[in-house]
């Protein structure tokens, strides 16, 4: 695949966001696991997640999109919400275009 996106930026800022994110106790990851079905018994069930798969890390370059993927240890969807409201507004704070619908079903997206 062809880049057709420089993301290196974007990859640093979101770099920075995650690194606060550990500090404020979160496990925030690039290059995560290769797909979402590895994930799944790696990651902690007891503390927030939040990570980016090494696939979709990969393809971004050619998509220019992002998606960041986050879960709360805490099955509520109140919780799920928060967790990514915070994702959401670090990501921003770090100069990163952003999208999310605020619902905790779906992932935050970056865009290129």
């Amino acid at each position: 695949m062809k880049a057709l996106y420089n993301t290196d930026e974007a990859l640093r800022k979101i770099r920075t966001a995650f690194k606060v994110l550990r500090q404020e106790g979160v496990q925030a990851q690039t290059r995560y696991v290769c797909c979402e079905q590895c994930g799944r018994p790696v990651a902690s069930y007891f503390i927030p997640h939040v990570y980016i798969l090494r696939e979709d890390e990969m393809e971004f370059r050619v998509t220019g999109v992002l998606p960041v993927h986050y879960r709360s240890p805490d099955p509520d969807p109140a919780s799920q919400r928060a967790l990514g409201d915070q994702v959401h507004i670090l990501l921003k704070l770090n100069g990163l275009e952003v999208e999310w619908n605020g619902d905790p079903n779906h992932v935050v997206m970056v865009m290129a």
